[in-house]
């Protein structure tokens, strides 16, 4: 289907594999009854992209971890093989789960509790905890690129001429360079093998077990959108680190978006919101809706999309067409 090119297969990690799982993936096989297809696993469905992300919504827990499987490439038949290996993954605080429902509560109890000069540092503890409950090692990436585009701020709001937009591609190279080695790094590697096999050229990447980073694409693009926004003039570079670390992290929108411009998010977390119980009321019931959706609408419009995906050979293009109708519905109702 358009937007989902199959260029190598995914399968899924979990925290444990048995050993007819190892065995079937050590030798490149998928038995489907008594027939036993090479180089194709269940479960092989590329990332929604949290980047819809699916991981923080995903009721079956851990994260599709990227990895080339054992097949040919055309037209030489290059066989391209790769241990799977038991990668350590947490369902982490879902949306939907009851440690958020406790999460929750307890971080806007104090939030309102606190005083207004010392609520973003609450806020931003509460967005590292939340982060660090999936793959607590990988607040690494969002510290790095927080401060990186901290500075790429300040240096080119106080720059000009080709030194300003020198700060400004630095900046995009270094996210994107993130984005490309975490996200995508399967897909070059797998390209590169395809020249190799067709042009004889030694370009090869060694193959690389990883578990996507949660909400990569969202938060790499908000800090992206930051960054360009102060070189178009259109922001000021925000001199609070806290703030602006806030403004990448924030949880309700960390892992599965909307991307939010600079000028509308930044000055909501500075203005000093007060206890109203109408808001509360409008809000709590905002969050039903969206809970009702994702659970009793995308949840089990994803079972069937899934088992399409899983392989999507064996079905018609009616069926195929229908249930990527499906997976779009699904995507936009867990977004």
């Amino acid at each position: 289907p358009i937007g989902r090119i199959k260029v190598f297969d995914i399968p899924i990690i979990k925290p444990e594999i048995s050993q007819e799982q190892q065995h079937r993936h050590r030798h490149g096989r998928e038995v489907h009854g008594n027939d036993s297809v090479p180089g194709r696993f269940r479960g092989h469905r590329d990332t929604r992209d949290q980047d819809n992300e699916r991981s923080p919504h995903d009721p079956r827990g851990c994260r599709h971890a990227q990895t080339l499987t054992s097949r040919q490439l055309p037209p030489h038949g290059l066989t391209v093989s790769a241990s799977v290996a038991t990668l350590p993954c947490s369902a982490g605080m879902l949306f939907n789960s009851l440690t958020f429902a406790l999460f929750f509560p307890i971080v806007t109890t104090l939030y309102f509790l606190t005083p207004h000069r010392w609520r973003w540092l609450l806020l931003l503890v509460a967005s590292s905890i939340f982060y660090m409950a999936f793959v607590p090692v990988y607040i690494l990436i969002l510290v790095f690129t927080i401060l990186v585009d901290y500075a790429a701020g300040l240096l080119i709001e106080s720059s000009h001429g080709r030194r300003r937009r020198g700060w400004l591609l630095a900046s995009l190279a270094a996210n994107i360079g993130v984005l490309a080695i975490f996200k995508y790094y399967g897909f070059i590697a797998d390209n590169l093998l395809w020249l190799k096999s067709s042009f004889n050229v030694d370009l090869t990447l060694p193959p690389w077990n990883i578990v996507l980073p949660l909400g990569l694409s969202f938060h790499t693009f908000q800090a992206m959108a930051y960054t360009i926004e102060v070189y178009r003039g259109r922001v000021p570079a925000e001199r609070h680190l806290g703030y602006y670390a806030l403004y990448v992290m924030f949880y309700p929108q960390l892992v599965a978006g909307p991307i939010e411009r600079p000028d509308h998010l930044l000055p909501q977390l500075r203005i000093e919101q007060r206890f109203e119980y109408g808001r509360i009321v409008a809000g709590l019931k905002r969050m039903a809706l969206g809970l009702f959706k994702k659970v009793v609408i995308a949840d089990q419009l994803a079972r069937t999309v899934d088992l399409v995906y899983a392989d999507p050979t064996q079905w018609t293009g009616p069926v195929s067409y229908t249930h990527l109708r499906a997976h779009e519905t699904d995507s936009y109702l867990v977004c």
